[in-house]
């Protein structure tokens, strides 16, 4: 099929023809084209990008445009040309057509004949055709003035790919949305009434063509294009309630109502698809112009898929949010165990825990096992820090006390004072007028130091160079008394290097256990921030937790119920028993069935109402329809289901079931043909309107007559050639 969508109505209904094709993989089949006045509609972001043949219908500049409007007979002098779309001028559109005419024309050929070629194999078997959509509305004003010099367009198109690739091979069908008219003459024209209008000038128009022996003059070529016969073999109209578009209200469980029109018309084409071999010859037997003009209209029943797997998901979600919770509650505990411990420590550091106390000790016991003169205060510092490593900051706080308390046991300051002391009483020093008044300890050791390095000196020089006389024995007591000596200093070196670095490290213990204090505030402050925080995300993830137990409790119970718009959700059993493995498991309406989760009656019940409501939009003609058809879509796995359960009553003249991919889905798709135009309810009323000049008050200063686009078709018409004085030369 190549689908042709013209201006906003035409274009929508083709993207929602094209998304649906997509999803049920059957896209390559389709070719879409797409016409509009407007550039910016056609780079709308809702048009998906794979739809690439777009072509927008510029305006000229107004220069030539104002020069067209002499040569272009139909364009009389109220018509306003603007950049930005034909603003609902029904003409300006038949003038853009016209004024690029044949670049439309090629174009459009070429597409049809490589898509025609692309599927040729497809094509050459027996009873295959290759249809044409146009998609627009009768109200707007791109799509309904262009449909008919389209029509007219894709009539010649075809004639030129038959003579190449044979008689039969295309049918061209239309669609086109009609505003609706309220029934009651007092009830106020919803709406733009330029719509109600254009419906009426476009309808008139559509009666001609059905009547045939109509031309297009086409002003940029010096040709015309002949119309002497039906170029559709299949126009069908759907309804569009003004009031109800005027809404625009989309909701969670309910389409957009432009949406439910455009999705039936997309779904009643693809059921088309599946059925026609040619428009033409459909309804059997009794094809031709009788039967070229319609109604159709879908309406579905359906499982609520993207619903259940939202609720599936918000299950898993909510076992995750409640495992969170059990995380955070049990952080928060071992934070809060943490806070009551540091800050007991903090008290009293006495009330760090017995076995960290225990370890420490042993630790720091081992430590002091080394000679002190060899532990360094980085050495110290390492150690302290290991010991934070293993038992935490109460462990390196109460390391830092074991150690000031070993250290305050120490007693190398009285060991020092005891060595000088002793060596102050043992060497005559003290009768010396040099040294008789030292008293502190500190300078007896001063005065030792500097008194054993003097003697030393003088031993050592009496030796280097001894007398020539001296006593027997005197270098061997000299030798002696100089050992004796070194070896006294030594010792009075060594006492007061252990106690110079005792005084060291015992300084570093005190800095380390102010630093070590600090940490341990520091860590408090830290464990009372985490507490709070902990305790904030607690309560968010329980808020969030009972926000998502309340959206599930709520999706549940809308589960639970049926709803009805275009797409009829069926109801469901048992809900709380899918899981999201459940889900994956369920591959068809048909298993919902089997499993408990829709009952038979609840299908049944529902196909009835939806095929209702689809007739009832179909509905459009006074008279009742020659012929009315119902093609069912369904999925192979659901057939045994249509036909079990739809009611006989609902069955139509003509009643077919096709595949499906979607296989949670029952789109039930009905066609009324057979019908005239002065039927049509909404020309009664357009007309009624119109006569009335109820419509013409409503317009304010535009006239009806205006709205026509093919004014030469309607030559008895008086109040036409007023307004087009030109075309009636």
């Amino acid at each position: 099929m190549v689908v042709i969508g013209v201006g906003e109505a035409g274009t929508n209904m083709a993207v929602a023809l094209y998304n649906l094709v997509r999803q049920e993989g059957k896209d390559k089949y389709f070719e879409f084209i797409l016409i509009d006045s407007n550039r910016n509609d056609l780079d709308r972001k809702e048009i998906p990008e794979e739809i690439k043949e777009r072509i927008p219908l510029e305006s000229p500049r107004r220069g030539v445009a104002e020069r067209d409007r002499e040569h272009f007979k139909y364009l009389h002098e109220k018509v306003v040309f603007s950049s930005s779309g034909v603003i609902r001028q029904r003409v300006l559109a038949r003038y853009l057509i016209d004024k690029n005419y044949t670049e439309i024309y090629k174009k459009i050929r070429n597409i049809v004949r490589d898509f025609a070629d692309k599927h040729s194999a497809d094509l050459s078997e027996e009873g295959s055709s290759l249809t044409i959509w146009l998609l627009h509305s009768l109200g707007g004003g791109t799509g309904s003035g262009s449909f008919p010099i389209l029509a007219a367009m894709l009539k010649g198109i075809k004639a030129d790919v038959e003579k190449e690739l044979g008689e039969g091979l295309i049918s061209i069908c239309g669609v086109g949305s009609l505003p609706t008219m309220p029934e009651d003459p007092a009830a106020p024209i919803e709406g733009d009434p330029v719509y109600y209008a254009n419906s009426l000038a476009a309808l008139r128009e559509l009666e001609r063509m059905l009547e045939g022996k109509v031309e297009i003059p086409i002003y940029s070529s010096n040709v015309t294009l002949s119309l002497d016969e039906f170029p559709f073999a299949k126009y069908f109209m759907i309804g569009v309630n003004e009031s109800e578009l005027k809404k625009g209200i989309k909701e969670e469980w309910v389409e957009a109502y432009i949406d439910e029109k455009n999705f039936s018309v997309a779904s009643c084409i693809l059921a088309l698809y599946e059925h026609l071999t040619g428009p033409e010859h459909w309804p059997r037997a009794r094809a031709g112009k009788e039967f070229a003009i319609g109604s159709l209209s879908e309406h579905e029943i359906s499982v609520p898929m993207w619903l259940l797997k939202n609720y599936v998901d918000k299950k898993k979600s909510l076992e995750e949010r409640e495992d969170e919770l059990k995380r955070v509650i049990e952080e928060k505990k071992r934070v809060m165990d943490d806070l009551n411990r540091l800050q007991n420590v903090n008290v009293d550091v006495e009330n760090t825990p017995d076995d960290t106390k225990k370890n420490v000790e042993a630790m720091v016991e081992e430590k002091l096992q080394e000679d002190i003169i060899k532990i360094s205060e980085d050495e110290l510092e390492e150690f302290v820090e290991r010991i934070k490593g293993t038992s935490g900051i109460e462990g390196k706080v109460y390391c830092v006390k074991v150690l000031r308390d070993k250290f305050d046991e120490m007693r190398y300051e009285k060991e020092w004072s005891s060595e000088v002391t002793r060596l102050w009483e043992k060497y005559p020093i003290r009768n010396e007028e040099k040294y008789k008044d030292k008293t502190e300890i500190s300078d007896k050791d001063a005065a030792l130091n500097e008194w054993m390095e003097r003697k030393i000196r003088e031993i050592r020089r009496w030796l280097a160079n001894p007398p020539p006389i001296h006593l027997p024995g005197q270098i061997e007591r000299k030798n002696k008394q100089l050992e004796e000596l070194r070896e006294e200093k030594r010792k009075l070196e060594d006492a007061r290097e252990r106690k110079e670095h005792w005084n060291k490290l015992k300084g570093k213990i005190g800095e380390l256990y102010e630093y070590a204090s600090k940490e341990l505030r520091e860590e408090i402050d830290r464990k009372a921030r985490a507490k709070e925080s902990m305790e904030r995300k607690e309560r968010e993830v329980y808020a969030e937790i009972e926000r998502m137990r309340r959206d599930i409790e709520s999706i549940e119970q809308d589960l639970k119920k049926t709803r009805f718009g275009r797409i009829g959700y069926l109801q469901l059993k048992n809900v709380e028993r899918i899981t999201e493995e459940e889900l994956k498991s369920l591959k068809s309406l048909k298993d919902f069935v089997e499993r408990g989760y829709v009952e038979e009656k609840d299908i049944s019940r529902g196909m009835s109402t939806q095929i209702g409501r689809a007739k009832g939009w179909a509905s459009i003609s006074m008279e009742k329809p020659k012929y009315e058809a119902l093609f069912i879509l369904r999925s192979e796995e659901n057939g045994e289901l249509v036909g079990n359960l739809l009611p006989a009553s609902k069955k139509l003249e003509d009643t077919r079931e096709y595949d499906l991919q979607d296989k949670y889905t029952i789109k039930m798709c009905v066609y009324s043909l057979g019908m005239e135009i002065k039927d049509l309810s909404d020309f009664y009323l357009l007309d009624k309107a119109y006569k009335e000049g109820r419509l013409q008050r409503e317009l304010h200063g535009i006239s009806v007559e205006e709205s026509y686009a093919y004014p030469e078709w309607f030559p008895e018409d008086e109040s036409l050639r007023g307004i087009f004085s030109k075309v009636f030369e």
